[in-house]
């Protein structure tokens, strides 16, 4: 049905279409599609913290359950999950902060 790539191998996630994953060569082609500069692309492509990925899939989830009209309470769940990682913020802005890269 399908081939493992190697270990080795660079793969992207797509979180705007089910988590499809995407081989390098995918991954700048819908860069391109999408109007970002050749220029721009290593940056969008570069290696993130796992938890870079966990604040923003927390901040998304609080944010989604708010615009559903959710209760308050679940949105103080999500919210609370994020404490301790107000760091990551910072290193998802380029900054390096308490040794997290």
């Amino acid at each position: 049905l399908f081939t493992r790539a190697p270990d080795a191998a660079e793969w992207f996630v797509d979180p705007f279409d089910g988590g499809r994953l995407l081989p390098p060569e995918a991954a700048t082609g819908l860069l391109t599609a999408m109007g970002v500069p050749e220029t721009a692309h290593a940056k969008c492509t570069a290696p993130v913290h796992a938890a870079c990925v966990w604040a923003r899939m927390l901040r998304n989830l609080r944010a989604h359950h708010r615009n559903a009209g959710g209760s308050d309470d679940m949105a103080r769940v999500w919210e609370n999950m994020s404490h301790g990682l107000v760091e990551v913020y910072s290193v998802e802005a380029g900054q390096n902060v308490g040794g997290v890269h």
